[in-house]
């Protein structure tokens, strides 16, 4: 064999090994691993510092209740990245909204998120997200808003944590479809906790295969969300 071709072979594997090899040391060696899912205990509000609602104590949780501080939405979706497996996630506590309790039903609530401040762990996937897959600069706002009462088990009301079925209305890219989510649900002294995630198939609600040289996205993704509301007045 000459040595022009020993070099030319040698190149390619060597291009071919930089190919495979790369994407693994980044993901495996230099990638943080992605957050974990939002839970009840990763809201502010249930941590050990803070008591849980006494059934002994008075307590009228009737009114509006509005998302505070430490509250958090993003998305969370998995990618083939580079043939690794990878899962992306983006947050943002950039989100408004609340709920109103009448007795022991929640009659109203929703939440708005600007959407322009998701921010995951690679800038070029939020310059990707913001711009050709959401669309940030049209569609600046995600948005859900509950379409029928929730009636809270009366556990909750002791501060034990409940899980219940939501109904409402979620729209992205200006596509508004009904979805079904379950959520998990404590009231402790001080706010209502609510955790929850919303499947989303990206072509439902009109979003760009977010696919790209390289990258393979899941067809569907996860909007999740942990919200921290705190009673008015």
């Amino acid at each position: 064999m000459k040595r022009s071709t020993k070099i030319v072979i040698g190149v390619v594997v060597a291009a071919v090994l930089a190919f495979i090899v790369a994407p693994w040391v980044y993901i495996n060696v230099f990638r943080d691993d992605a957050p974990e899912r939002l839970t009840l205990a990763t809201t502010p509000s249930t941590t050990s510092e803070v008591e849980t609602v006494s059934p002994d104590e008075p307590f009228d949780p009737s009114g509006g209740w509005i998302i505070a501080d430490g509250s958090v939405v993003g998305y969370r979706v998995e990618e083939i990245l580079f043939g690794q497996n990878v899962t992306a996630v983006g947050r943002t506590e950039s989100v408004t909204g609340g709920i109103v309790l009448v007795g022991d039903s929640v009659t109203e609530g929703g939440f708005v998120v600007d959407m322009a401040t998701l921010v995951s762990d690679s800038s070029r996937r939020d310059g990707q997200v913001n711009g050709r897959i959401l669309q940030t600069a049209t569609y600046p706002q995600g948005v859900f808003e509950l379409s029928a009462p929730i009636a809270l088990p009366m556990a909750a009301f002791d501060g034990d944590p409940v899980q219940v079925e939501a109904t409402g209305s979620l729209t992205l890219l200006d596509v508004t479809r009904e979805v079904t989510v379950m959520l998990d649900v404590q009231l402790v002294e001080d706010a209502v906790n609510i955790v929850g995630s919303i499947p989303v198939v990206f072509t439902e609600w009109n979003i760009p295969d977010p696919s790209t040289g390289g990258i393979t996205v899941d067809p569907e993704g996860l909007l999740e969300f942990s919200l921290v509301l705190r009673q008015q007045g």
